[in-house]
């Protein structure tokens, strides 16, 4: 397949995209971060399709090469997130075991200030890494973040990533703290810490 052709920030349309797509976008963020969304959602084939029903298009930026799609990435601000059910919407998908989702889900929550754009998830087709897709979607969260006089963004990488810390710190991005994950949580979601990074605008 061809490298992925150089798009102009402009040309991306974020917050939209064709229905056909929802399980595409599902799939792409499901396969970047499969085992934290595995633990949380109870299996691989269940929680796709709970992630595809309760995807928010308000708070996803989709990134295409024509009609491949390319990389995905989710924000949060606003006080809501790429992936924001309500707890009857997750009642009525697993009903008793929601509690348990509620609970293996409690370390990925977080509200960044009010300042802030938070990355929240950004993904890249396997077939388009190392391409420049993943530093495109961040340039656009840049500019987005200055067009909304944003003071920051940040987001978070897990401690043992050291490709995508050096990648951000490259962009701008600086460790600010490090939050941990206490047992039982480190040893089903995989890791026992991360890294919240902030760039100024």
């Amino acid at each position: 397949m061809n490298p992925v052709t150089p798009l102009p920030l402009e040309e991306i349309i974020p917050f939209s995209y064709p229905s056909e797509c929802t399980r595409k976008i599902a799939s792409l963020f499901f396969a970047a971060f499969e085992q934290k969304l595995c633990a949380v959602f109870q299996g691989k084939e269940k929680g796709l399709d709970f992630v595809q029903q309760n995807l928010n298009p308000e708070r996803i930026v989709p990134l295409f090469s024509g009609e491949e799609l390319v990389g995905v990435m989710g924000l949060e601000f606003g006080g809501k997130t790429w992936i924001d059910p309500s707890w009857s919407q997750l009642w009525g998908f697993y009903a008793w075991k929601a509690f348990s989702v509620a609970f293996w889900g409690l370390p990925l929550m977080h509200r960044p200030d009010s300042k802030t754009l938070c990355i929240d998830s950004i993904a890249v087709h396997p077939l388009f890494r190392g391409r420049g897709a993943g530093s495109h979607l961040l340039e656009w969260a840049f500019a987005f973040a200055q067009k909304k006089d944003y003071r920051s963004v940040s987001l978070y990488v897990v401690h043992s990533n050291d490709k995508a810390r050096k990648l951000y710190e490259r962009l701008g991005f600086q460790v600010k703290k490090e939050r941990h994950v206490p047992f039982p949580w480190s040893k089903r979601l995989g890791f026992s810490s991360a890294f919240l990074m902030e760039r100024p605008v």
